[in-house]
């Protein structure tokens, strides 16, 4: 008498013909023979879950021999060997391209395709068709690295005078699967012997003399404590790669994380990789673009230390009867012309609801509900010249850094600026953005005023004269240039190098 497990009857739940391959084969092996056919139709109709499956063993369910009828039926549907065949080589053929590296996934595909070479060896003919067919050859070393596609190519060159098929394919990936298990063997066995060795092992951890109330970053159970960590770093304000003072946008970080190669430190890892899906749905507007405030998007990047002037314009915006007096950002790089929800209410804007996708420094998407809105727009110089702006786009939660340029002494400093009627700003705050979406109203009407490398450029639009490029701060003049020479050991130097990092 049998004692083992006790075999079970798969369910038929999706059209794939090996599902209801193996179904068949449980029916055939467990259901005695001389079980009557109502009893054994019973069975089988409490196994299909698939709609069309049932169907089929509906349109049976008067005949004399239900089971063997609905079994005749659903094998002609389902179980039909070039199907299953068919179904195997688009599963193969789909599967996502291997990554250089990835041992796992190289066996994985490797499996795969030596299924798929047994399956094709079964059918006959048919299956020596599809075995010999070069384009799916082609396709499958389509996902390998180069270095591997190289190498099968240098192996069918030892075999002269043959077309590579599926079979030799095959058998090289069985070789390079045996091989890659071969070298793991060694590995291990060193990394075991070096447990055993009885040395005494000393981890020395190198700091900058934080202390764990001053940054959280988990030592370990990083897990666990990145909830606290997001916290930290955004009630700080610091940065989401580093943890250090300052914002993402300005981030100096090279070496990548050991895990998934971003650019983050490797106790940020869970913190860049898996935010809180929960935080970040019920606080999508609490996120930011270019810096960790917690309540607005900046569009633009703020200028450090005032050394960059951007093109901004005095403008009148016009909707029905409201009029408003405020500043345009001239963006070449923007792709949307987007009007600050500030100045949206000031004019009683009414628009139509619109999501905007916005890529942010972390490489994510974020999606902004707001509205598409349309407006006019004239220069301060020439109010009664109207330009119609279209399919704006406006949000809560957006915002536009402040500018401050000093025109008249920037002019006193370059000639080739002077007497032209452009503004001096003083901590103005721009409410709109017109991006390449309107590229008449940003693109110069005339040649631009430039005085070579190094020095502002003076551009004139249709919205009036802007000033655009790097400035020197006022008063500042040029220091001697020194060069600094020092020495030290090697293991001071790298021990310096270290606590930098």
């Amino acid at each position: 008498m049998y004692r083992g497990p006790t075999p079970t009857i798969p369910k038929f739940s999706h059209p794939d013909p090996g599902e209801f391959a193996r179904l068949r084969i449980a029916l055939e092996n467990l259901l005695p023979p001389d079980w009557t056919e109502l009893f054994k139709y019973q069975i089988l109709v409490d196994h299909l879950k698939l709609e069309e499956a049932r169907m089929i063993a509906d349109a049976y369910l008067n005949s004399p021999t239900p089971f063997t009828d609905t079994m005749a039926a659903l094998h002609e549907k389902f179980g039909q060997p070039h199907q299953l065949a068919l179904r195997r080589i688009a599963i193969v053929l789909e599967s996502p391209d291997i990554k250089r590296g990835d041992i796992s996934a190289f066996q994985r595909f490797a499996l795969q395709v030596q299924s798929l070479v047994g399956l094709l060896r079964t059918l006959g003919r048919d299956g020596e068709l599809e075995l010999s067919c070069g384009s799916h050859v082609a396709r499958l070393l389509s996902k390998l690295p180069p270095e591997q596609r190289a190498e099968f190519c240098r192996h069918m060159l030892r075999q002269p005078g043959t077309a590579p098929n599926l079979v030799d394919l095959s058998n090289w990936l069985r070789y390079e699967t045996w091989c890659h298990s071969y070298d793991a063997e060694p590995m291990s066995k060193v990394s075991h012997t070096k447990h055993d060795s009885g040395k005494r092992t000393v981890t020395i951890l190198h700091g900058i003399g934080e202390s764990q109330s001053e940054t959280p970053i988990p030592r370990k159970g990083p897990v666990s404590q990145t909830k606290p960590v997001r916290t930290w770093i955004r009630s700080n304000n610091h940065c989401w790669r580093c943890a250090r003072a300052h914002h993402a946008a300005q981030c100096d970080l090279k070496k990548p994380c050991n895990i998934c190669q971003g650019t983050h430190l490797r106790p940020l890892h869970e913190v860049n990789v898996n935010p809180s899906h929960k935080e970040d749905s019920a606080n999508v507007e609490k996120s930011c673009l270019t810096n960790s405030s917690p309540d607005r998007f900046f569009l633009d990047k703020p200028s450090v230390g005032g050394r960059v002037m951007l093109k901004v314009v005095p403008v009148n915006l016009h909707y029905e009867d409201h009029t408003l007096d405020t500043f345009a950002l001239l963006d070449d790089g923007s792709e949307r012309t987007i009007l600050l929800s500030t100045a949206v209410k000031a004019l009683g804007i009414q628009g139509v609801p619109e999501e905007l996708p916005l890529w942010t420094v972390r490489d994510d998407i974020q999606v902004l509900n707001g509205s598409s809105i349309s407006f006019q727009i004239s220069p301060l110089c020439k109010p009664q010249t109207c330009y119609k702006i279209n399919h704006a786009f406006t949000a809560e939660h957006l915002n536009l850094s402040r500018q401050s340029y000093p025109v008249e002494q920037i002019q006193q400093k370059y000639g080739h600026l002077r007497g032209l009627p452009i503004r001096t700003l003083t901590d103005v705050q721009p409410l709109l953005l017109i991006g390449s979406d309107q590229p008449h109203l940003i693109t110069p009407t005339e040649p631009v005023r430039w005085g070579g490398p190094g020095t502002p450029a003076a551009v004139h639009t249709r919205l009036g004269w802007t000033i655009q490029g790097p400035i020197p701060p006022m008063g500042w003049t040029p220091a001697a240039r020194q060069c600094l020479l020092t020495s030290m050991a090697p293991q001071d130097e790298l021990f310096q190098n270290v606590q930098w990092l």
